[in-house]
């Protein structure tokens, strides 16, 4: 999911919130009317992949801070 640029988000219109439309086959789907619809437990799936890696990332990244705090302390 891609986020709309700030200001564009409209609780009350859902073309102005996330836009989905470049979703994989796997999460994208139709309804029998020909209506957009998504798997839950895709997108649910591919939001975990991405808690993850942001996981991963922060974690790293605490790391360097710390590195970094440790060698501006005066000894």
């Amino acid at each position: 999911m891609q986020r709309l640029p700030d200001g564009e988000y409209d609780p009350n219109d859902v073309h102005k919130q996330l836009d989905h439309s470049w979703l994989a086959d796997s999460i994208a789907r139709e309804t029998p009317d020909g209506k957009p619809a998504y798997s839950l437990g895709a997108v649910t799936g591919a939001q975990n992949e991405v808690i993850k890696n942001l996981i991963a990332r922060n974690i790293l990244l605490e790391a360097r801070i710390a590195k970094i705090e440790s060698l501006l302390v005066v000894k």
